[in-house]
């Protein structure tokens, strides 16, 4: 018998990582029934040499609605840290945000970033995936659960974007 998680949760440092390494698990899970909310961790400002970066940031923004509208997720959750800085972050900044998210969402299934993939050479990336990680532990210590937390890892190849889904902790109890 097949589970489908009914809640499911993407903790993400950029607003167009959710979709562009997961977009196709996310939009299976929400086809099969489930409930998706996605975080982003950063404001996306950078990395245009069109736009300036509030501009790029409010257009991110209005990309990262319309793209959850179009997975059928729920309205996503911007926290606006700056990007290009999460690793810069106080220690535990980001991780109480992503805490008090699992905490109001309760999700089955937690996707996000995984810290230690071989070709992952974003610092908000790894830091966003710790984080999520931390918090994660933080909310099984609580005696609550998730019961699986995948991480998006950047394959060496020839294909743009290829990503491994990798099982980061399948027993958080």
């Amino acid at each position: 018998e097949k589970t489908v998680p009914h809640t499911v949760l993407a903790l993400v440092p950029h607003p167009d990582d959710a979709e562009l390494h997961a977009g196709g698990t996310l939009a299976k899970m929400i086809a099969e029934g489930g409930r998706l909310t996605i975080v982003v961790a950063t404001d996306g400002r950078c990395g245009s040499h069109v736009h300036d970066s509030d501009a790029l940031a409010r257009l991110r923004a209005e990309e990262m609605h319309r793209a959850a509208a179009i997975l059928g997720a729920d309205v996503p959750v911007l926290l606006g840290s700056p990007d290009m800085g999460l690793d810069a972050l106080p220690p535990g900044v980001l991780r109480e945000k992503f805490t008090r998210a699992i905490r109001k969402i309760r999700p089955d299934v937690v996707v996000t970033e995984d810290a230690d993939g071989p070709f992952e050479t974003h610092p908000d990336h790894r830091a966003s995936a710790r984080a999520a990680l931390e918090a994660l532990s933080f909310h099984s210590r609580m005696g609550k659960k998730s019961d699986l937390a995948l991480g998006m890892t950047r394959l060496k190849s020839d294909v743009p974007g290829a990503l491994q889904a990798r099982t980061l902790d399948a027993t958080l109890k």
